[in-house]
């Protein structure tokens, strides 16, 4: 097959996908995986086609920071992601044109993401302001329906325009099932060679506390750094600061107990660190409990090593494809050790669904 994967969002978004992509690619298929001109070089180093999307990350990670989700604070807020996503076309929930496309071509579409989507009175929805339980399953629908009706218009307009299909009223549900598979780790300490400054520092004293805060712009990076600084000194800790895309700075003055790094595989740095003190990224929040930093990471991370969440993504995919028909074999995947996936049938909603 030749599979074509959107991706919309930040590095830790994109990742994972590259995981499913190489093991798709393993199995004999083509896959090309289309995202922000941000990640090219990340996505081609792995091995994988890309092709660039319209958008920037950092501009959705900062309004999302600004209004704590992807609800706007003010009216205004609205045009400048309208800019953003006008040209997305195909499978992360965020990239709102998938579905349509889809249709348009009559092909198969699965769509995937880091963090829950689906309804539940479990928890709320990841992008809604509900704090209260009675309103966790409300908060599904509310998003979805705010969503829509800032961009049905674009949406309409593409259908009508480009795809000739007619204009829809509402996103309504696209499927029955919902695979629960585990995290999909992409492996990058195995091929990591760290650099030396950083090693020697690493082996000069007790393990650090890493802190870092991803993809989250910062307001005032100086002033962070200074604060960060101040209570490793305080507390008697030796830290790690990451500088992320909240341009968290170098020092003024040089700190024996710091020691201040740009991007390193999480996969091999957590597991030089004794805490992790991040921004709840999905990624981040995935690679420090399967690292099992802080004993209460340490059960979760026996869990974790019991899931292969990439095997589990590709056999979804897979099973969700249409059934063969008689002149035709759909592709399978080959028997693989993958240990009791976790696998759970749950009800669907918008944004995810095969």
């Amino acid at each position: 097959m030749q599979i074509a994967m959107l991706i919309v969002g930040t590095r830790g978004d994109v990742q994972p996908f590259i995981a499913i992509g190489k093991r798709l690619q393993d199995y004999g298929h083509r896959v090309r995986l289309a995202t922000h001109a941000n990640f090219k070089d990340f996505v081609m180093t792995t091995g994988l086609e890309f092709y660039p999307l319209v958008g920037d990350p950092k501009i959705l990670a900062g309004y999302m920071v600004k209004n704590k989700g992807f609800l706007p604070a003010t009216p205004s807020e609205i045009p400048i992601q309208r800019k953003q996503i006008r040209d997305a076309i195909i499978a992360n929930p965020a990239a709102h044109g998938h579905v349509h496309v889809a249709e348009a071509l009559n092909i198969p579409i699965h769509i995937i993401f880091t963090m829950l989507w689906t309804p539940t009175c479990e928890f709320p929805h990841p992008f809604s302001h509900v704090k209260q339980p009675a309103g966790y399953r409300l908060s599904y629908q509310s998003v979805d329906s705010f969503v829509w009706l800032g961009i049905r218009d674009m949406i309409n307009d593409l259908r009508k325009r480009k795809l000739k299909l007619r204009p829809v009223t509402y996103l309504s549900d696209w499927g029955p099932k919902i695979d629960v598979v585990g995290f999909c780790f992409l492996d990058l300490a195995s091929n990591y060679e760290p650099p030396e400054p950083p090693l020697r520092w690493l082996g000069s004293g007790d393990s650090p506390i890493y802190i870092g805060f991803g993809s989250l712009p910062i307001p005032e990076p100086d002033k962070l750094t200074r604060i960060i600084v101040q209570a490793l000194e305080i507390t008697g800790q030796r830290g790690i600061i990451n500088k992320g895309w909240g341009r968290l700075r170098n020092l003024e003055e040089s700190k024996e107990f710091v020691y201040v790094l740009d991007n390193v595989p999480h996969d091999w740095l957590f597991l030089q660190c004794k805490a992790v003190v991040h921004h709840g990224g999905a990624g981040t929040t995935a690679a420090g409990l399967k690292a099992g930093v802080k004993e209460q990471a340490v059960e979760l991370a026996k869990a974790i090593e019991s899931e292969d969440g990439v095997d589990g993504a590709v056999k979804s995919f897979l099973k969700h494809l249409p059934q063969k028909r008689d002149s035709e074999k759909m592709p399978t995947a080959p028997q693989s050790t993958f240990m009791q996936p976790l696998l759970l049938p749950v009800k669907r909603c918008f944004g995810m669904a095969s």
